[in-house]
């Protein structure tokens, strides 16, 4: 048996480290992303019989497919247009699988997952409280600014996501008072922070969670649905008349025309070019990292901002249909998985973390660099290392996030 004291220093260091996007290190001239690629080697006998059961397990074809994925990307080094940028990206992008790999190990260990949560709810309430006095002081503003501008503070893309993250996290505690206050206070800072993206689709896969397992049209579905279109309404109503809330408005209904959004009409460009690409590279598509030099002509940082158009444009055909493929074949199984958990105490576990990948798959289809995808990786692994494990141990026992046991 491992102990519990070293799955929670590894579940600690995954969590802190993982979270580099939220938590700048840049005060201590070091990238955390490479302080755990090299701790996180001591942890490797730890979780390789676990590695080797996912290999040769039921679920080994999620795993397949995410390598035969990657490896194929790796492979487009081969001939991609990138003169040095492809460098950096594999090596990050090796990074993340790295992580994702231990990430599915040591979840499916024994109460590893609820010491996640539990980290979660104390790294949201400090970051909420944070960003609330920040708001008081500053109205935010130290977090207004776009990723390459640089700074030691995270920009508010990177924050609204996490937030949306932390809130679907929340969705297997008890209600009170405090998390309700929690789940308000996060919407308020998505809504100053105008993060239009984070906050639909942290609604959408809220709905999800709503209608897993069940009928649609059921009465009780209907119901909660019917409350949380309200709930959604009231929202658009507040966004509307709230005059803090000014930025947010203009970016949703483009009241200051489309050409002076300039993030939704970068999309709509990166769009075309992927159409091109894809058009004129279908089989192999542009190499690793080849779509910055494709689209300006110089060797720089650029994503289509969509992951299927990112690996369809640097990968091509076959890179595409694995991906795909991995989608479905993750669909079947966590499908699978919410079936065998139906009418247990872990349920809500596993509706929350359906609608934490729905939640992933969408933020994927708008803000994707393959190369920052450190905290979707993570979530991913959690994801199906739930899945993997809990068939296997229900009915458990529902366990609050305090320890103690739910009666």
């Amino acid at each position: 048996m491992v102990n519990k004291a070293l799955i929670f220093f590894i579940v600690l260091v995954l969590y802190l480290l993982t979270y580099s996007g939220l938590i700048k290190w840049a005060f201590f001239g070091v990238d955390p992303t490479l302080i755990l690629a090299f701790v996180s080697l001591v942890f490797i006998p730890v979780v390789y019989g676990k590695l080797i059961k996912i290999i040769t397990s039921h679920s080994k074809w999620v795993f397949l497919w995410f390598i035969l994925l990657h490896l194929i990307l790796f492979a487009s080094m081969i001939y991609t247009i990138s003169d040095r940028y492809y460098l950096e990206k594999a090596g990050k992008i090796l990074l993340n699988l790295y992580i994702f790999l231990l990430g599915l190990t040591v979840f499916q260990y024994k109460n590893a997952i609820r010491y996640l949560l539990l980290i979660n709810k104390i790294f949201l309430t400090l970051t909420i409280a944070l960003l609330l006095v920040n708001y008081a002081v500053n109205q935010l503003d130290i977090l207004r600014f776009r990723e390459n501008e640089g700074s030691l503070y995270p920009e508010y893309m990177s924050v609204s996501y996490y937030l949306a993250i932390g809130i679907l996290l929340l969705i297997p505690e008890k209600k009170s008072i405090f998390n309700y206050g929690l789940l308000i206070s996060g919407l308020f800072v998505m809504l100053v922070l105008a993060a239009k993206g984070p906050i639909f689709f942290l609604l959408i896969s809220y709905l999800f969670y709503l209608v897993i397992g069940k009928s649609i049209f059921s009465k009780e579905n209907f119901k909660k649905i019917m409350y949380a279109a309200v709930f959604l309404i009231v929202v658009v109503a507040l966004i509307w008349t709230a005059p803090f809330l000014k930025t947010f408005k203009s970016r949703l209904f483009f009241l200051s025309g489309t050409e002076l959004d300039e993030s939704s009409l970068q999309r709509v460009m990166f769009l075309e070019k992927s159409l091109v690409i894809i058009k004129d590279e279908p089989i192999l598509g542009v190499g690793l990292g080849g779509f910055g030099k494709a689209f300006t002509g110089f060797d720089q940082r650029l994503s289509a901002h969509n992951l299927i158009f990112e690996v369809f444009t640097e990968a091509g055909l076959m890179a595409f249909i694995c991906l795909i493929g991995l989608v479905f074949v993750a669909r079947r199984y966590l499908i699978r998985g919410i079936a065998k958990i139906r009418n247990t105490d872990m349920e809500q576990y596993g509706k929350m973390f359906f609608a934490l990948m729905i939640l992933i798959l969408l933020q994927s289809l708008v803000a994707s660099y393959l190369e920052d995808s450190r905290i979707s990786y993570f979530w991913l692994a959690v994801a199906i290392a739930f899945f993997i494990v809990t068939p296997k141990n229900s009915p458990v026992k529902q366990i609050n996030l305090t320890g103690s046991e739910v009666k």
